[in-house]
């Protein structure tokens, strides 16, 4: 909530109403204020994106539930929040996994759920997740998460451009691919970054995004990705 909100005369009464029936400290959410952020952000980019939901923000059960009908799809980072998106109404096919160091147990649930695609963060990953789905008889979408050498300046957290467990170096890519590829089970759809954080500056974030494109179409190009 902002300031500007807590000047309000009907939002300090609503407040004071919560607090003497549930209690302090208890969490408040306006959610018309996060559906018209969620507006903005479609009109900005004029429906070119789609919008998914990192789970990792807030999974509360019942902001789960109300973001399904309101966004596009869903990211989860464990097999918890796989399990707390699927009770929430979520459709598999509407779930990404994302994130480092995913288990074989991870893996096996991803796999069982039918989810819509499992983002590889190493080849690792890759041979246990072609075994899981070959165990169930199924070809899973995958997307391979790319680290790009160069972050341009202006990001206050960088995770390219050095050893990191987000993704296989840009350097590696193209056997790391080669090798993929040939896991029957699998099927790459296409590619995943997220090399920085934390900046406002136009012109790096453009440059920055200049740099996955680069990387994803001479890949996709390269290993006939449609």
């Amino acid at each position: 909530m902002n300031s500007s909100m807590l000047q309000d005369d009907s939002t300090r009464g609503l407040l004071r109403q919560v607090a003497a029936e549930h209690g302090t400290p208890c969490f408040v959410y306006f959610m018309d204020h996060v559906a018209q952020r969620i507006s903005d952000l479609r009109s900005a980019f004029g429906g070119r994106f789609e919008v998914s939901y990192a789970m990792k923000c807030n999974p509360n059960p019942a902001i789960l539930n109300w973001m399904e009908s309101r966004v596009d799809t869903i990211d989860v980072s464990s097999r918890g929040e796989l399990i707390a998106a699927l009770r929430a109404g979520w459709d598999a096919a509407r779930i990404s996994f994302t994130g480092p160091a995913k288990t074989d147990r991870d893996l096996q649930e991803a796999a069982a759920s039918r989810i819509g695609e499992v983002v590889l963060e190493s080849v690792r990953e890759a041979r246990l997740l072609n075994a899981c789905a070959h165990k169930l008889g199924i070809i899973q979408p995958v997307l391979l998460r790319v680290a790009p050498k160069h972050v341009p300046h202006g990001f206050g957290v960088n995770m390219s451009g050095k050893p990191t467990q987000f993704g296989i170096d840009e350097e590696d890519l193209s056997s790391a691919m080669q090798e993929v590829s040939q896991l029957a089970h699998l099927r790459v759809t296409g590619f995943h970054a997220y090399s920085a954080t934390q900046c406002l500056k136009a012109e790096a974030i453009g440059e920055n995004w200049n740099s996955f494109a680069r990387i994803f179409a001479s890949n996709c190009e390269r290993f006939d990705i449609v």
